[in-house]
């Protein structure tokens, strides 16, 4: 664009680098250490899964139901299991300026980034973040739970595209030999954090009725689930009540 332009060494050595580094399967968002979410760019360092436009559904669907419920002005209390970069987390925040949030996770490198994204954009004063283990550790009672986990089945993880495979941490990546090992870590902890809420899961394609099986089970109920598909048109965020009317009323 400005051939005119006469480029110092050390610009011209940056760029053969990031070229390289394309070339070899990293994504522009991995070379230049941040990656655009919901309006907003996250900062990513090595203990983070790169945030995509398909996670932007979860988002999407915990901001209809707060305002099928017209909670947009009341205080609520978000927790966000396995937060990575914080994406999920702090774009909520910053969509709804009463809440608060906690975000857990077993990478405390990923937190570092997520401590950093929430400063950048300016909702640290409401946000904490956690080592943790699914739920282990957490006090709440918590409104709302959030979660983007590990889910792809492990046997294959071989067969990802290397953008994924090569680049995103296997600890955001392996969901146990089903794929379902997070979200069983989840259920088993849930209705004593989350006692009278909502609980919103990313899914990966084909998992909505395993996933909502582990829930069913944990919750003593199958009623309420709500399903958002992603922009290819696939299953990408369920949800549904913590408190079943089938059981507790």
């Amino acid at each position: 664009m400005r051939p005119e332009t006469l480029l110092d060494r050390y610009v011209l050595e940056a760029v053969d680098s990031a070229v390289a580094k394309r070339i070899n399967g990293m994504t522009i968002g991995r070379i230049v250490g941040e990656r655009s979410f919901y309006g907003r760019s996250f900062m990513l360092n090595e203990a983070t899964l790169e945030p995509r436009p398909d996670s932007e559904t979860l988002v999407a669907a915990v901001l209809e139901i707060v305002g099928e419920e017209s909670l947009f002005d009341v205080p609520l209390r978000i927790i966000d299991v396995g937060t990575g970069t914080g994406c999920l987390l702090i774009s909520l925040l910053a969509e709804l300026p009463c809440a608060t949030g906690v975000g857990s996770d077993l990478s405390e490198r990923a937190l570092d980034a997520a401590q950093a994204n929430a400063v950048r954009h300016g909702v640290d004063s409401r946000a904490a973040f956690m080592t943790a283990d699914g739920l282990a550790g957490l006090a709440g009672p918590f409104d709302i739970l959030i979660s983007n986990p590990p889910y792809i089945q492990r046997s294959d993880i071989s067969g990802l595209d290397a953008t994924v495979r090569c680049h995103d941490p296997l600890l955001a990546l392996d969901g146990g030999i089903d794929g379902l090992d997070v979200y069983g870590k989840i259920g088993g902890q849930l209705g004593g954090v989350v006692p009278d809420g909502w609980v919103f899961l990313e899914i990966g394609a084909g998992m909505r009725a395993d996933v909502c099986g582990v829930f069913d089970a944990a919750l003593g109920s199958t009623d309420g689930w709500r399903v958002w598909q992603d922009i290819n048109g696939i299953d990408r965020c369920v949800a549904r009540k913590t408190r079943s009317s089938e059981v507790y009323e």
